[in-house]
């Protein structure tokens, strides 16, 4: 473990300094839950959902599902108040588990393009958008955390989570986790998150052993970052 908790990678998944290779393999982090998704895979109560996920819940199809914050509202409106939605915390691996969540998104960013008044205006409309009145409706028109802290002071925030604490849940989720919990900082972390995704599913229909599909991960990841390093050098 590095600082009390489990990574994919050393470095702290690249927070503490570049990564130089997968230190799941030798924690067991990725056995331990492999081994437990697999049980949930052969109870046959799982199915690899993608485009129609949304559409299944809300038909009663599906019982529970994983989805962005984003959700919840586009949810709540396509029940239409014909049964009663239930938002939790992502289940624990391990009761004892000590790690939590962490924030995911995208970013916005102000590009310098050479216009000053272009810059100016485009800096003006970011200082709209994160302020604390636009941050609330944004959170209320979709369930985003707010990202601007004055909105969770607002008398108008307190009243809507108050009146709909469905979407309080994820922020309280955020709260009781380990602020080390962070986003992977890694090269080639977008092209290791298919080969996860790819090795897992590989492992469920092929029926293969946890310990044969966490090594060829661990080779496989290690190869790209090694690769990555070959092509960017200094």
């Amino acid at each position: 473990q590095q600082n009390g908790l489990s990574y994919l990678t050393d470095q702290a998944n690249g927070h503490d300094g570049d990564v130089t290779r997968v230190v799941f393999d030798r924690e067991g982090t990725l056995a331990t839950f492999l081994d437990e998704w697999r049980k949930v895979y052969a109870s046959g109560a799982v199915a690899n959902l993608t485009s129609d996920v949304t559409q299944q819940f809300v038909a009663g199809r599906t019982a529970m599902m994983v989805a962005s914050t984003s959700s919840l509202s586009t949810l709540l409106e396509a029940i239409g108040g014909r049964f009663e939605l239930g938002v939790g915390f992502l289940p624990r691996v391990k009761a004892a588990a000590t790690g939590g969540v962490n924030v995911g998104g995208g970013a916005i960013f102000l590009l310098d393009n050479g216009s000053d008044p272009e810059k100016r205006e485009s800096w003006e409309f970011l200082k709209f958008l994160m302020g604390k009145e636009a941050q609330l409706y944004w959170h209320e028109k979709t369930g985003y955390f707010p990202t601007n802290h004055l909105t969770y002071a607002m008398d108008e925030f307190k009243a809507h989570i108050a009146q709909n604490p469905l979407f309080e849940v994820a922020i309280e989720q955020l709260l009781a986790s380990n602020p080390k919990v962070q986003s992977v900082w890694w090269p080639n972390s977008y092209q290791a998150y298919y080969e996860i995704q790819n090795g897992i599913r590989e492992m469920l229909e092929q029926n293969l052993s946890t310990e044969e599909t966490v090594e060829k991960l661990a080779a496989t990841l290690n190869r790209f970052i090694d690769d990555y390093y070959k092509m960017n050098q200094p």
